[in-house]
């Protein structure tokens, strides 16, 4: 079957090209019989579509999609009528609209709606059909229903039986269950035990956290009053033996969670103000999100730069088959992409799925960090931008503020950034802890002390009267900065997680998903 998956790449790639050429053919050709022609080869090509497939669902979902409804729509978009008129107000939606059977519900409370309850019995109904478990219908709906059935099996049906339809059609529904039942429960159960006993505890404790706003005025006794739910985020990740699990946890909760807790005990951080409800909160919380003040931001990353990225990664993956081969400058180069890409995916998966929830505009978590032109614009304005705006109320300002008293301006904001970097470092080793189960070797906060070191002699170097007058080309500064973060990065931050292994697990664990699909839901055609 992975010929057929390859395939429905193909048909796809197809059908995005030729439906947006299609969109932007209405601005500058007139509905009518011109913009027909014009869009005829389309309808051509949708009819052949089908024929790329054996399977009976593919083949089948692509003749109703395309050959059926989204030629008619196009003919109907041709004279402005139909439900691709008045045109959708950008290109992704009119692809949605055109591709698959959707239609906007102009009236959204409409009475027409189906209850959920309704669709839950025709769920249970077609569940237990098999089972002998009769509905008892009124004598109309009878008579109407035993009409289409009785015909269905006159005409309609015959094709489908002489061609085997209803022996490979379960066969193709019930292998994607048993796949499911057999290699990911039984391998992953007791993570995905834990994985919900986690959440659990957490929904709860956030609820709890929100709840306590109003009753508890900010300040130390708000912090007591937290203080049990930090610890017990700080004893989540020793839950999980999955690389990606544990470190997910360390990083969402143990680090970003508590400190945004600390920070709304004391009426600051990303937690205030309070958001508008429980659900907002929990969200908020839990995940390395920000809300977007200027949604309309340049810092945005363009999709197809995205679609690159993964499209890297994927390559990354496979290259570890032949690590024997490469060399060690190459296994740096390797294992820095990786960790970027792993957190840039990851973290955008995970804002995309935030942002479907609650259709707010979220902040980027990465500005094209290899574009740094100092260690500075790396670690303040491209490199996981929410944990510096977290470590930025919670280390670097309170230090700063009480370094004020004590020594001159430019002396506290050295320290500030040192302390910054410091707690950073720690966090670092406290994660690393989780992930690999061995105690620190102090080599990752001295990457991060050597870091603010540099970061902060950087910036009071800059405040020289005799470097505002010369700046380096971006040609020179650019891999410099990267150079020496990968270098750096080669000799204190790798080490324990090459020691350990976990550029052995961490591609095993993101190809175990590929592994398990393969041989159980593209080999249904054998």
């Amino acid at each position: 079957m992975e010929e057929e998956l390859k395939n429905f790449i193909k048909v796809w790639f197809y059908a995005i090209i030729s439906v947006s050429y299609c969109y932007y053919l209405s601005s500058r050709i007139k509905p009518g019989a011109l913009r027909l022609l014009s869009v005829l080869p389309v309808i051509a090509l949708f009819l052949f579509i089908p024929l790329f497939f054996s399977s009976v669902h593919f083949s089948g979902a692509s003749a109703f999609f395309f050959t059926w409804l989204a030629n008619f729509k196009l003919i109907l978009f041709s004279f402005d009528k139909g439900p691709l008129y008045p045109l959708p107000q950008n290109l992704s939606r009119f692809i949605f609209f055109t591709c698959f059977p959707i239609k906007p519900q102009q009236n959204p409370k409409s009475q027409n709606q189906i209850p959920k309850w309704v669709f839950a019995i025709k769920v249970l109904v077609f569940g237990r059909l098999w089972g002998g478990w009769k509905v008892s219908p009124m004598v109309s709906r009878l008579l109407t229903v035993g009409f289409v059935v009785l015909t269905s099996g006159w005409l309609f049906f015959p094709p489908l039986i002489r061609g085997g339809m209803f022996v490979r059609l379960p066969n193709e529904a019930l292998l994607f269950i048993d796949s499911v039942e057999h290699k990911f429960f039984t391998e992953m159960e007791e993570e995905l035990k834990n994985f919900i006993k986690v959440w659990v505890s957490i929904i709860i404790s956030v609820s709890y956290c929100y709840y306590l706003s109003t009753r508890i005025k900010p300040g130390v006794s708000r912090l007591l009053s937290v203080l049990p739910v930090c610890v017990l985020f700080l004893l989540l990740p020793l839950f999980f033996s999955s690389v990606h699990f544990s470190g997910s946890a360390a990083f969402f909760f143990t680090w970003l969670a508590n400190f945004k807790l600390i920070l709304f005990s004391f009426d600051k951080g990303p937690l205030y103000p309070l958001p508008q409800t429980l659900s907002r909160f929990i969200y908020f919380t839990c995940f390395p999100i920000k809300s977007q003040h200027n949604p309309k931001s340049q810092d945005d990353i363009p999709k197809w730069v995205f679609a690159i990225k993964v499209v890297v990664f994927g390559v990354l993956l496979r290259m570890y088959d032949y690590k024997q081969h490469l060399s060690p400058t190459m296994l740096l180069i390797i294992y820095s992409l990786h960790i970027y890409l792993e957190l840039e995916i990851g973290l955008m998966l995970v804002k995309a799925l935030v942002f479907i929830s609650l259709g707010c505009d979220l902040e980027p978590q990465f500005n094209e960090p290899y574009l740094a032109t100092s260690l500075q614009d790396f670690w303040g304005r491209r490199w996981n931008l929410m944990v510096t705006a977290i470590l930025r109320p919670a280390v670097y300002d309170p230090v700063q503020r009480i370094a004020e008293w004590k020594m001159r301006t430019d002396h506290a904001r050295f320290l500030a950034v040192l302390a910054t970097f410091l707690v950073s470092g720690a966090v670092h080793e406290l994660i690393f802890f989780y992930i690999t189960h061995e105690m620190p070797t102090g080599e990752v906060s001295w990457f991060f002390v050597l870091h603010g070191v540099c970061t902060a002699a950087e910036v009071a170097v800059k405040k020289r009267t005799f470097m505002r007058r010369w700046k380096m080309s971006h040609m020179v500064s650019r891999p410099l900065t990267v150079g020496f973060v990968v270098l750096t990065t080669g000799w204190l931050f790798f080490p324990p997680l090459i020691r350990s292994g976990m550029f052995e697990k961490l591609p095993n664990e993101v190809l175990l998903f590929i592994d398990f699909v393969k041989p159980k839901l593209f080999n249904f055609s054998s």
